[in-house]
């Protein structure tokens, strides 16, 4: 399939007023405002615009309450009224490097729960999942450490592929070596990403500052 004249691989039939007027609100507050149909058939396969999946996914994880309820890292998320309306983010997703990346929207800034221009930013899924890594629900033991037999052990993802620590008597030895090991990868990276993006290199070290507090708790345990 040829792409499109935005440059991406999504064919933009024009869709008319009459069409537009009958759609309903997305979750209840989002207004889909394409001048295209936004799902078709191509070939006999459904297939439906990857700005518009971005965009309803994010509408989805703030205000579809199913969804927030197996789901409650996103309680109190919400969006941006301005991208509430679907043009108004597709055209702030068309200026960005977004193909094969996932929308992030607290790398930047760790404590932020509100999707919109000046906080969101693409990434790539490993980075993604590093970050989400630091706030995700937590089971039986901290983050990062699994029970094996009567021993703990330790380890983290890193671009996608698992990276053994080590094993150790206690859960708070684990702990504390994820943390330190974890931590320094994460500065590496926020080091990489100085000349790409300031802000997400920052951010990332935002997360350290994180992952070091529970590191000096878990310090004085050891």
């Amino acid at each position: 399939m040829p792409l499109n004249k935005d440059g991406y691989d999504f064919p933009l039939v024009n869709v008319n007023a009459l069409s537009i007027r009958g759609r309903k609100p997305v979750y209840g507050i989002g207004v889909n405002d394409a001048d295209y149909i936004i799902s078709r058939k191509v070939d006999g396969k459904q297939i439906t615009c990857p700005i518009y999946e971005k965009w309803k996914a994010m509408m989805k994880r703030c205000y579809n309450a199913a969804y927030k309820k197996t789901n409650p890292a996103y309680d109190g998320c919400s969006v941006d009224p301005a991208w509430h309306e679907f043009t108004v983010f597709r055209s702030w997703m068309l200026a960005r490097d977004w193909q094969d990346m996932e929308l992030d929207k607290d790398l930047i800034d760790p404590t932020n729960k509100v999707y919109g221009p000046d906080a969101c930013v693409f990434v790539p899924r490993w980075l993604n999942a590093l970050v989400k890594a630091n706030t995700a629900k937590r089971g039986k033991y901290p983050q990062g450490v699994v029970s094996v037999g009567n021993r703990f052990r330790a380890a983290f993802t890193k671009q996608g592929q698992p990276v053994y620590i080590g094993s150790y008597t206690t859960v708070e030895e684990a702990a504390y070596a994820y943390g330190h090991t974890k931590g320094k990868y994460v500065l590496e990276v926020a080091d990489q990403y100085e000349s790409i993006d300031p802000r997400i290199a920052e951010g990332l070290r935002d997360h350290i500052r994180i992952i070091a507090r529970d590191y000096i708790k878990l310090k004085t345990a050891v």
